[in-house]
C-alpha cells in the first residue's frame, strides 16, 4: 500500500513538476520542460516498470511527453514467518505516452 501510495506521488509530482502534460484525448503535444527519456529516466529511477506508446520515428531525446498513467502494481506471494503468506510489489507500472516531431497532428 505504501508503494502505491509514493507511485502516485512521483507521478503527480512529475505531471505538476512542469511536463507540461496533455490529457490522452489532446490531439497536439504540449511544450515539456524534459525530454521524453528524462522522464522515462526518472520513473526508472524511481522502480517503476516504464510501458511506452510513442508516436513518431525521432529518439526520446527528441520526443516530448504527453501523459503519464499509473499502472498496476505487480505483485508476487510471498511466504511470511509461521507458514503465512502475504502479498509483496515486485514493481509497478507507469504508461508514457510520447509524441515525436515527425508525427502528424
Amino acid at each position: 500500500m505504501k508503494n502505491c501510495a509514493f507511485g502516485a506521488a512521483v507521478i503527480g509530482a512529475l505531471a505538476a513538476g512542469g511536463l507540461g502534460l496533455a490529457s490522452a484525448a489532446q490531439t497536439s503535444a504540449a511544450p515539456t520542460a524534459t525530454t521524453a527519456a528524462e522522464t522515462i529516466a526518472t520513473l526508472q529511477a524511481n522502480g517503476y516498470r516504464v510501458i511506452l506508446n510513442k508516436v513518431g520515428a525521432e529518439p526520446l531525446s527528441e520526443c516530448s511527453v504527453v501523459a503519464i498513467r499509473p499502472g498496476r502494481a505487480i505483485t508476487d506471494i510471498v511466504t511470511a514467518g509461521g507458514g503465512d503468506t502475504k502479498s509483496e510489489i515486485l514493481y509497478t507500472t507507469a504508461y508514457v505516452d510520447v509524441r515525436c516531431p515527425s508525427a502528424t497532428p
